[in-house]
């Protein structure tokens, strides 16, 4: 594959989908303690040089979230730069995936943490907490970790409007996927297998 910016990277993917690829592209690391015996290293691939601003932030996200939702206990919390060709951020276990936009922000604003505090919450959802070994779930996964995130940043802001205001449009822009002839349970990924047309929404 090539980016716009010329950057080859090669891609070996796994079919018919056991969620195993692995991608190979020039890159430089990175590597600070968060915590005893744990660590988080950067893998980036592009000229970006503030990988240990970022490796600061997920150690602050990282004890964030394990004061609040139990220790995190694994050894390791990396993350990898990925083209935006990619889509979007993923939180897989043990190494998230960070689209290159998002890490040339700059690291010190606030707005800057909101995707990244909710990859790593996927360390507890979707993580260590899950219905069974291969089940998704769209509740646990993407509803504990937008409302990690939500409460991540809520800590962030001096304003005590913040948490309010934001969960009052979070409330107000929630799509419901289910057909509009059926209910599909939230903890079902029935809610992503239906056609646009028989979609409906509650705001």
């Amino acid at each position: 594959i090539t980016g716009d910016d010329g950057m080859q990277t090669y891609r070996f993917e796994q079919v018919p989908g056991d969620y195993f690829s692995m991608s190979v592209a020039p890159y430089t690391t990175g590597t600070t303690e968060i915590a005893t015996g744990q660590t988080t290293t950067s893998y980036q691939i592009s000229s970006l040089n503030n990988a240990a601003s970022w490796r600061e932030i997920v150690k602050n996200v990282m004890a964030f979230h394990g004061e609040r939702f139990g220790s995190y206990g694994e050894t390791k919390i990396d993350f990898a730069e990925i083209p935006d060709m990619a889509g979007a951020a993923y939180g897989p276990f043990r190494t998230i995936f960070m689209p290159t936009s998002l890490l040339a922000k700059n690291p010190q604003d606030l707005d800057s943490h909101s995707t990244l505090s909710h990859e790593l919450a996927h360390q507890w959802f979707g993580g260590y907490i899950r219905p069974d070994r291969y089940a998704y779930s769209p509740w646990i996964n993407e509803g504990m970790a937008s409302f990690a995130a939500l409460v991540y940043e809520e800590s962030l802001y001096a304003s005590p409007d913040f948490g309010p205001n934001a969960r009052r449009h979070m409330a107000q822009t929630i799509w419901y996927m289910v057909p509009s002839h059926e209910d599909v349970a939230l903890t079902s990924t029935g809610m992503y297998e239906v056609s646009s047309s028989s979609l409906h929404c509650h705001g």
